[in-house]
């Protein structure tokens, strides 16, 4: 349904569970794109425990390696 929705609104999806995701998500930096990534959700991919509003949190690392690898910004909302 979200993906349904974020489509019809011109929003590209690139989904996670695919193994093309990472090249997906770095050509798009290449090109300038905004990247949207919803990490705020524990996961079973290689993460770091974090302190997400007083809980510990197991984010995944993906978005730090890909922004040191391209050196794009991070902006945390």
């Amino acid at each position: 349904m979200l993906v349904k929705y974020r489509t019809i609104k011109n929003v590209k999806v690139i989904l996670r569970d695919r193994l093309d995701t990472a090249i997906k998500l770095l050509r798009a930096l290449k090109r300038l794109e905004c990247l949207i990534l919803i990490i705020d959700q524990d996961t079973n991919v290689p993460g770091v425990f974090v302190d997400f509003f007083g809980q510990k949190a197991w984010p995944p690392v993906g978005l730090a390696v890909m922004a040191l690898k391209s050196k794009a910004g991070i902006l945390l909302v």
